[in-house]
C-alpha cells in the first residue's frame, strides 16, 4: 500500500481517482489546488503525487516544480493530468520535472497502470539510494581502516629502518653482514614507500590530496631519489646516473613527485640485470618540462604499455628475476602525475630498454 497525494479543484474528480486507487489498496490524501498540495507534502510523506494542470492559484505546473524541489535528494514521481490538446502545458510540465501525463478523460485502467509503474520505479530508486548509501559507508570505513593501518605500520617500519642503520654502522669488520643489513634496510624503505602509496591512492582517487606546487629544479629532485638508492644499485651491480639541464624548473610537489620517481626507480632497479644501466634525466618537453627514468632491462611489450598504469594491473614475472609488479605503484604514479596536470607514458627508448616519461607544465 502506498500513500498518494491527489490535487484537483473538482471534488468529483478527486473522489473518482480516490475510489479507483483505493481498490488497489492505496491510501489517498486530497488537495484542492497546487498550494495546498505543496503544504500537505511538507507535512506528510507521500509516495506519488497526481496533479491537475488547471487549478486556481498555484497550478499543477508550478506545484510540480515546488514539489520536486522539496523532494530533492529522493525520487518523487509526479503525474500531471492535462487535456488532449494542451501540448504547451505538457512541455512546461516536463520542464518543471513531471514524470508522465494522464490525458483527460482518464480511463481507470490507465490510472492504475501508471500509478503501479511509477511506484515500482520509486521503490527501485529507493533501494538503489539505500545501496549507494551503504556503499559510501563501506568506502568511508575502508578509507579509515587504510589510514589506521598506514599509521600503525609506518612507525614500526621507521624504527626498524633506523635500528638497521645503527647496527650496520657497527659492523665495520664484517662486510658480508653489512651488505645483508643494507639490503634489509633497503627493503624496509621500500615497505615504507608501499605503505604510504596505499594511503595516497585513496586520497588521490577522491580528490582529497592536492599537490602543493612550487617552482623546483627537476634535476635536484632526481638526484635526491638517486642518492637514496645508490647503495642498492651498487649491491646489484647496476650503474645509476643522473643527467640533464640542472637549471630547468617546473611546478612540483617535491614530496609527492619524489615518491613518483622513487616508484619508477624501484621498478627500474628491479628489472635491470646486473651490469645494466639506470638513467634519470630532465629536459624540456611538450608541456614544458620532462622527467624520465630509463633502464636497460627487457622492454615492456606494446600490450602491457596499454594497461600498465591501470589499478591492479601487473607486469608479467618474465620481465625480470625479482618478481612481478604489484599493480599499485604505477597506478599511484599516474594519479600523482595527473594531479600535477601532467602526463605519464612508457616507451622502449628506441630499442634500448624501458623508459618512463613524465611531462609536466613548466
Amino acid at each position: 500500500m502506498a500513500h498518494l497525494l491527489l490535487a484537483d479543484d473538482q471534488p468529483q474528480e478527486l473522489e473518482w481517482m480516490e475510489n479507483v486507487l483505493a481498490h488497489e489498496g492505496h491510501r489517498c490524501a486530497r488537495a484542492r489546488d497546487g498550494a495546498e498540495a505543496v503544504r500537505r507534502f511538507s507535512d506528510e510523506h507521500h509516495d506519488l503525487v497526481i496533479l491537475d494542470v488547471m487549478m486556481p492559484g498555484m497550478n499543477g505546473i508550478k506545484a510540480t516544480r515546488r514539489l520536486k524541489a522539496q523532494a530533492a535528494g529522493s525520487y518523487l514521481p509526479v503525474l500531471v493530468v492535462t487535456g488532449l490538446d494542451e501540448m504547451e502545458d505538457r512541455l512546461a510540465a516536463y520542464d518543471a520535472g513531471a514524470d508522465d501525463f494522464l490525458t483527460k478523460p482518464v480511463e481507470p485502467w490507465q490510472l492504475r497502470a501508471r500509478v503501479r509503474t511509477f511506484l515500482t520505479i520509486a521503490e527501485q530508486q529507493r533501494k538503489t539510494e539505500e545501496a549507494y548509501k551503504k556503499l559510501r559507508e563501506l568506502q568511508a570505513f575502508r578509507d579509515e581502516l587504510t589510514e589506521l593501518l598506514v599509521h600503525d605500520l609506518k612507525n614500526p617500519l621507521a624504527c626498524l629502518s633506523s635500528n638497521l642503520a645503527f647496527v650496520e654502522s657497527r659492523l665495520e669488520k664484517d662486510p658480508e653482514g653489512k651488505e645483508a643489513l643494507a639490503d634489509c634496510r633497503d627493503s624496509t624503505a621500500r615497505l615504507i614507500r608501499m605503505v604510504t602509496v596505499l594511503l595516497d591512492i585513496n586520497r588521490l582517487e577522491e580528490g582529497r590530496l592536492q599537490p602543493s606546487l612550487r617552482l623546483e629544479r627537476g634535476r635536484d629532485l632526481l638526484e635526491l631519489s638517486a642518492h637514496g638508492r645508490n647503495h642498492e644499485a651498487d649491491f646489484r651491480g647496476i650503474t645509476l646516473q643522473v643527467a640533464g639541464d640542472p637549471c630547468l624548473e617546473m611546478p612540483l610537489d617535491v614530496d609527492l613527485m619524489g615518491r613518483v620517481i622513487d616508484n619508477l626507480l624501484d621498478n627500474a632497479l628491479r628489472y635491470t640485470p646486473r651490469g645494466g644501466l639506470v638513467r634519470l634525466s630532465v629536459e624540456r618537453g611538450p608541456l614544458g618540462g620532462r622527467l624520465s627514468v630509463h633502464n636497460s632491462g627487457t622492454p615492456i611489450s606494446d600490450a602491457d604499455r596499454a594497461r600498465i598504469f591501470q589499478k591492479y594491473e601487473r607486469l608479467g614475472a618474465e620481465r625480470g628475476p625479482r618478481g612481478a609488479n604489484r599493480g599499485l605503484g604505477l597506478y599511484f604514479c599516474r594519479l600523482a602525475v595527473e594531479a600535477h596536470k601532467g602526463q605519464i607514458a612508457v616507451d622502449d627508448a628506441q630499442g634500448t630498454g624501458t623508459r618512463f616519461l613524465i611531462d609536466l607544465p613548466a
